[in-house]
């Protein structure tokens, strides 16, 4: 079972429990991912939302347990999902040695160096711990950030909240209103 700390979305003005930088739009960054490829945030937001994925640390049990829960939802979903940690991308390549396969919308980069620069910017770094805080946001189509979700320390986010979040994104780009089940 999962307990998710606090839940934060803001999907096109409508708030169920909002503090964060929902509907503003995303910073734009390039990280390098485990193959030593540039990922840029702009050109993927052009062809589908993203997932930006905080992950403290790479080789611990509860963002093992997590990485594995996300890499089985990710081809559920209509969106990548950008797993972002400060482990370095040899340390990143490891850590996923011992995954099975790494589906095609699943991209993991590192923010090594400078150090955590991208999770300072999206208020998911650690300053005491030197790591990521647990922390998603969803990047829409037109690079803003449509929801934000994280969970405390030693817990994980529940898998539900990517679907439900995309779900009410879907929604609100059509017009419609969304309950949540």
């Amino acid at each position: 079972m999962h307990f998710l700390h606090k839940t934060m979305v803001k999907i096109r003005g409508r708030v169920t429990a909002a503090r964060s930088a929902a509907g503003s739009t995303a910073p734009d960054f390039s990280l390098p991912d485990i193959k030593g490829e540039l990922y840029h945030l702009r050109t993927a937001t052009a062809q589908q939302p993203q997932f930006l994925v905080f992950i403290p640390n790479a080789f611990t049990p509860v963002c093992d347990a997590e990485v594995t829960e996300l890499l089985q939802l990710a081809p559920s979903l209509e969106a990548q999902l950008v797993i972002i940690t400060c482990d370095s991308k040899h340390t990143l390549r490891s850590w996923l040695q011992t995954q099975q396969d790494i589906p095609a919308n699943v991209v993991v980069v590192s923010d090594f160096w400078p150090h955590g620069k991208i999770s300072r910017r999206y208020g998911a770094f650690n300053a005491q711990t030197g790591s990521s805080l647990r922390k998603t946001l969803l990047v829409d189509q037109r690079g803003r950030i449509s929801a934000v979700f994280s969970a405390i320390p030693g817990q994980q986010r529940d898998t539900a909240s990517y679907e439900n979040t995309l779900a009410a994104l879907r929604h609100a780009e059509a017009g419609e209103p969304f309950a949540r089940a």
